[in-house]
């Protein structure tokens, strides 16, 4: 599963990381584990975590003032990683960028399952 993410992430310029509704501290702490992988392993890659506002007690973890709140940024991202959501609904307004509309790598869902309560990569058209 790793080797399958690197390579896909290889093969994306701009990645969109984001996670469910209201996010608690796992949804954060998981989505900025998810960022730092990726700007550490990847440095040429475009990457964005995009969540609702966030508590600032979470301010600790690294990468906590790289999260954005608005989800207009213009990006047509090839790859959405969405983190901590059981149904595609729970990511709130990251499922208008266009997740609908792109063929989706769903690893852990069972079938018939639209997510799964870890990572699910919702698109992929790199």
């Amino acid at each position: 599963m790793i080797r399958k993410i690197d390579e896909m992430i290889q093969n994306a310029e701009t990645i969109l990381i984001t996670g469910h509704i209201r996010p608690d501290g796992d949804c954060v702490g998981s989505n900025l584990a998810l960022y730092n992988y990726i700007t550490r392993n990847f440095p040429e890659k475009r990457c964005d975590v995009m969540l609702e506002r966030v508590t600032d007690k979470l301010s600790f973890l690294a990468g906590f003032d790289k999260i954005c709140h608005g989800y207009d940024t213009g990006i047509d991202y090839d790859i959405v990683f969405s983190l901590d959501s059981a149904t595609l609904e729970r990511i709130g307004d990251a499922f208008e960028l266009g997740v609908a509309a792109y063929p989706r790598v769903n690893e852990d869902a069972s079938a018939g399952a639209t997510a799964s309560g870890s990572c699910v990569v919702m698109f992929d058209h790199s």
